[in-house]
């Protein structure tokens, strides 16, 4: 049984809910399915230009980009395109399920029930519906923020002078980068209890949003706290992505190292705020 006291410090229940995930490994076993997925699909991609699957890639390649992108090293370039562009619809369609399912995981463990991973997963399976629709209202929500990001005169945001030449660029995409990350985090903050809410509670999706918003005002700065120490860790990640062409001349299969770094990150972060914001949650529901 977990904790019956809500700790006040961020820190100190961030702390807890690793603990859980260490102490409980089914919690990370969806995640590890998540992210077997994800690997299979940067696999599928990376042999993209080579014979068989270049008898489908090959056609598409060739009608967006030149047929220096068929080969070494200018392939790694557009794996990291493709890969990048794949992410929305991996979020929607395999995130959201097992996303799901790891927090039906923590229900159970809080409630001293069985954990058995084939009746997790079927319980799963009635909620995908609402957990893809509420993934998807995230994601366009994201996209949204994104849009105006990308409208911003960033020019006129930093002085002039750090804005000249190539040096200019790297800053400006950087800011860009790092000002999505902040979207993203606003985000995550205002839609984080809803997979609880869907799968805990077994709320509809209006319901569910309505209770999201509910707890999400009860513990605005415990959330905010939790979601931005986690994102943090998406900073290095960031700045890999945004200037990993310096190794493009030198090393360019380093960019498969950056994306498969990528992928561990994302989910060590979402595994550790999902069990977080769901402890809380279960806490909060049992102290009213």
């Amino acid at each position: 049984m977990m904790a019956r006291k809500i700790p006040r410090q961020p820190v100190v229940i961030l702390k807890s809910s690793w603990n859980t995930l260490i102490s409980h490994p089914a919690i990370i076993f969806p995640f590890c399915i998540v992210a077997f997925l994800q690997f299979l699909a940067l696999e599928v991609l990376f042999f993209a230009h080579r014979y068989p699957l270049n008898k489908f890639f090959a056609p598409l390649i060739l009608r967006f980009n030149s047929e220096a992108y068929m080969h070494y090293p200018y392939n790694f370039i557009l794996l990291v395109k493709w890969f990048l562009a794949l992410q929305p619809v991996m979020f929607v369609l395999v995130h959201s399920f097992f996303i799901g399912a790891a927090v039906i995981v923590i229900n159970h463990i809080n409630n001293d029930r069985p954990v058995h991973m084939r009746s997790i997963f079927r319980e799963t399976r009635r909620h995908y519906g609402k957990l893809f629709l509420s993934f998807a209202i995230a994601l366009g929500s994201l996209m949204l923020i994104f849009r105006g990001l990308d409208s911003l005169p960033l020019h006129n945001m930093i002085p002039a002078v750090l804005m000249k030449g190539a040096a200019g660029e790297i800053i400006r995409q950087n800011g860009v980068a790092l000002l999505k990350l902040l979207g993203n985090i606003v985000v995550t903050i205002l839609f984080i209890y809803m997979v609880p809410a869907l799968v805990v509670s077994e709320k509809n999706l209006f319901s569910a949003l309505i209770m999201n918003f509910k707890c999400l005002v009860r513990s605005a700065g415990f959330v905010i706290a939790v979601v931005v120490l986690t994102s943090l860790l998406y900073v290095p990640v960031i700045l890999l992505l945004q200037n990993g062409e310096i190794f493009q001349g030198v090393y360019p299969e380093a960019w498969m190292w950056i994306l498969i770094f990528y992928v561990l990150v994302t989910l060590m972060i979402e595994a550790v705020q999902y069990t977080t914001i769901t402890v809380y949650y279960l806490l909060m529901k049992d102290f009213g």
